[in-house]
């Protein structure tokens, strides 16, 4: 990418970050015992605010990134907590397990949360009530889920289903059955560890962080249209898309790398 930013850490106590949020006005940086918010205008160990995740909570394992506002995870006790970043505040929100074997991965869309049980071979559909969620759904149709899910560790929506393997095996599933989307991704991912998307994007984003680069898939054929490296992406941990102000923000071992993906509404290979 052309003429990318480096923002190093502002402060040490934020190099163990695993996740990155972005806002017009702050970088919030979310580790697994805490988050920590910055201002952009202050990015110095004065200008950081931590706020750390109850202990009997667990640790922060799944972030589910809502809005510029608020922030969902889940943690290792699988707690479901939200985070208010104005009023910089945690909530604890209703989860029911009934039937959830594990939260192998989890994403919000419409206000529903979908649980990935990859154990159970299934796909679980929360829908909200008064202080969190109801009683889990199975989403998933058929007896084929098991075999559907074998491997799979990343889910994303934007009104279907997409899932990931580690290596890169991507799914999409409409109205609980597999469609007929097929990716097709080469050089062949060594790891993927983030899937992303939104209800308006045309794109799969994923991060193949031993490969130093965020591969950007088309959702109607199922190829790359990009792939942005750098050797200097060192560690990749996370990777923010904003479609609207076309910047991509990554959180990698050395600091915030952003760059802007240009002009074009349609996202240029580089």
């Amino acid at each position: 990418p052309a003429n990318p930013t480096l923002i190093a850490f502002p402060s040490a106590s934020l190099t163990t970050s695993q996740w990155i949020l972005t806002t017009a006005t702050n970088l919030v940086f979310i580790a697994p015992g805490q988050i920590a918010i910055v201002p952009r205008k202050n990015l110095k160990p004065e200008g950081v605010k931590t706020f750390t995740l109850p202990q009997e909570d667990g640790v922060i394992t799944q972030v589910l990134a809502t809005d510029h506002t608020s922030v969902v995870l889940i943690t290792s006790k699988n707690v479901l907590k939200e985070f208010d970043i104005k009023k910089t505040s945690f909530t604890t929100l209703a989860l029911p397990q009934k039937g959830i074997r594990s939260i192998t991965s989890a994403a919000l869309y419409n206000k529903k949360l979908y649980i990935l049980d990859a154990h159970a071979g299934q796909i679980w559909k929360l829908v909200p009530i008064e202080g969190g969620f109801a009683e889990a759904k199975a989403w998933l149709t058929g007896e084929t889920g098991k075999a559907l899910l074998q491997g799979v560790s990343l889910l994303t929506l934007d009104g279907s289903v997409f899932t990931s393997t580690p290596q890169g095996l991507v799914q999409q599933f409409d109205a609980g059955k597999p469609s007929t989307f097929k990716a097709s991704i080469h050089p062949k991912p060594a790891a993927i560890s983030r899937l992303t998307t939104s209800p308006s994007s045309k794109y799969l984003y994923l991060l193949d962080a031993p490969s130093q680069r965020l591969i950007v898939l088309s959702k109607e054929t199922g190829t790359p249209v990009a792939q942005y490296t750098s050797p200097i992406w060192k560690g990749l941990r996370d990777a923010r898309i904003d479609e609207k102000t076309k910047t991509i923000t990554l959180l990698t071992n050395i600091g915030v790398v952003e760059f802007d993906v240009g002009a074009s509404s349609k996202v240029g290979v580089t």
